[in-house]
């Protein structure tokens, strides 16, 4: 498991928790139907890091990847947006 580099956050519309595992951190998270949301802090050195070589690596556990996307804002179903 790589170091922890980039951390989930709580955030305003988390209504939930995926329970983590072993290194694996609880993750707080919005939850409807279909839809699982989270929030990560990305300290400063990391964001210098993202900027020059301009990508991140997502992981997942478990035996296949469900589709994704990353994003730096989100506008959530009763009309409010989150950065």
């Amino acid at each position: 498991m790589p170091t922890k580099e980039i951390e989930p956050q709580k955030f305003k519309h988390a209504n939930g928790v995926l329970k983590g595992f072993g290194d694996v951190p609880d993750l707080p998270c919005y939850k409807e139907p279909g839809l699982v949301v989270s929030c990560w802090k990305i300290p400063l050195w990391q964001r210098l890091r993202i900027l020059l070589a301009g990508k991140i690596f997502l992981m997942v556990a478990g035996t296949t990847h469900p589709p994704v996307t990353i994003t730096t804002r989100i506008e959530f179903t009763d009309g409010s947006e989150e950065k």
